[in-house]
């Protein structure tokens, strides 16, 4: 039995660590907007229609069995992202491994270097929107499953498990397989030896796989889909050209504003500082061969991210970074590739510095959107603590029991939008329902939708108090 090596170990658990600090706001237990579905249906329920039906076999029997121990919703969240936190980690492990046989770092700093990147390869700002969700456990399991079949195909010419991993990685969630081709073209790069039609036929082969997995689940989806009944529509658009028009309109959001995840400009001027590094090492040593390699690298982290969006309509949407895996490694990719392929890092130390800065700034933004998503939830915390108050005076008062309750929506009210970025509470968004009520109060209300005529009976000017009547309260918003 191979020995387990106490420094790897050492290094899984300061990598755990950075990420339990780093995700420190959600790790108390953070509701997401699909946590209100999960409260609302049950798991079960939840996991046939949210889980099942879209092909996520691993995520339904995770609620299946939440289902069966009754777990409570918070602890359910917590163990999630606890467990998904662990999997990164191990990610981490894997890339840095890997990369330090290929290419071992002769000093401390370089090791120390060499880990930052590999940390940034999975830990980056659009990874961010996958810890908000239950269903990060299986994005993680699959973005760990991805890069190990792309080490199994790509370095260890072990084609049979590489496909068994890759496949276990798509029945896992399909939406990270952009890692997948990445790190796969990546792989297959730092280990080619100037052989263009080997490499080729390796990408090739790559391809031959993705579109083997994605029918493979298309496949499943559609069994699925004529043996339960559901309440979802298709997510599925195959108007291809439509979708790829309404895409490209949406480019810049994603390369620009990096979907709010990430300081506007910030990625996209790193990238270039990167190339600009590259392009004055390779002019100074008369060589160009992996400028051009660099701008493949990150032709295929953009492109692999869009594949999705051909099957997909509106993908590029604010924080909808789950689907983007491979944008946000993109530049520990180049990194990657520059510490295998080049001198740069012994030669050029400002590159070490970027490192070093984007690791920084990378933990610092991911405290940053993660407290802002809390405060977010923050609001709809004390929008219910407040329903609840105003209930239990009214029954102090009246005697009468509350069972149902009407959200009012009051024209030319001014909204509390705050100038955030980032809007992901239910009362803002007019998403708040009864079982967003039950989330943070464990108590439940039916839902009853009343006419204008009745709202602006109820309410009368400067009047944005809740008013209970008989077995029902108004909320003003």
């Amino acid at each position: 039995m191979k020995r387990i090596n106490k420094n790897v170990i050492l290094l899984l658990a300061i990598t755990f660590i950075i990420s339990i600090i780093s995700y420190i706001n959600f790790v108390p237990g953070y509701f997401s907007i699909d946590t209100a579905k999960i409260v609302g249906f049950g798991y079960l329920k939840y996991g046939i229609q949210y889980s099942l039906y879209d092909g996520r076999i691993f995520m339904f029997l995770i609620c299946y069995i939440a289902e069966i121990i009754k777990i409570d919703i918070k602890e359910f969240n917590i163990i999630l992202l606890i467990s998904s936190l662990f999997i990164s980690s191990v990610s981490v492990i894997i890339v840095y491994e890997t990369i330090k046989k290929i290419k071992p770092p002769k000093t401390i700093y370089m090791n120390v270097i060499l880990f930052l990147i590999s940390y940034c390869y999975i830990f980056h700002f659009m990874y961010i929107d996958s810890m908000q969700f239950a269903e990060c456990i299986i994005m993680s399991m699959s973005v760990l499953f991805y890069i190990i079949a792309a080490k199994k195909i790509m370095l260890q010419n072990e084609k049979k498990q590489g496909f068994l991993f890759s496949l276990l990685g798509i029945l896992l969630y399909r939406g990270t397989i952009s890692i997948f081709i990445t790190t796969s073209i990546l792989f297959a790069l730092i280990n080619n030896k100037n052989k263009t039609k080997e490499l080729f036929l390796k990408a090739m082969y790559i391809l031959k796989i993705t579109v083997c997995l994605i029918l493979i689940d298309y496949l499943i989806i559609t069994v699925i889909d004529k043996n339960i009944e559901t309440i979802q529509s298709s997510r599925l658009n195959i108007e291809i050209v439509e979708n790829i028009l309404q895409m490209i309109s949406e480019l810049p959001y994603l390369i620009i504003n990096n979907l709010d995840l990430f300081p506007k400009y910030l990625n996209a001027v790193l990238t270039l500082m990167i190339f600009i590094i590259i392009y004055v090492y390779e002019f100074k040593n008369k060589k160009i061969k992996e400028f051009y390699l660099a701008i493949l690298i990150l032709a295929v982290c953009y492109c692999s991210s869009l594949v999705l969006s051909l099957l997909h309509s509106e993908q590029i949407h604010s924080i909808n970074g789950r689907v983007f895996t491979s944008f946000g490694a993109s530049i520990s990719a180049l990194m990657i590739f520059l510490y295998i392929k080049t001198d740069i890092f012994k030669t050029n130390k400002i590159i070490s510095v970027l490192v070093i800065l984007y690791f920084t700034i990378n933990l610092i933004n991911t405290l940053y959107i993660t407290n802002l998503l809390e405060q977010e939830n923050n609001i709809d915390r004390q929008f219910s603590y407040e329903i609840e108050r105003n209930i239990n005076n009214y029954k102090e008062q009246t005697n009468k029991q509350i069972t149902k309750f009407a959200i009012c929506y009051i024209e030319n009210k001014k909204r509390n939008f705050n100038d955030k970025k980032i809007l992901r509470n239910m009362k803002e968004m007019g998403l708040y329902n009864a079982s967003v009520y039950q989330m943070y109060t464990g108590k439940k209300l039916e839902r009853v939708y009343v006419d204008l005529d009745i709202i602006n009976e109820i309410f009368k000017e400067n009047d944005t108090d809740m008013v209970c009547i008989e077995d029902r309260i108004y909320i003003p918003i």
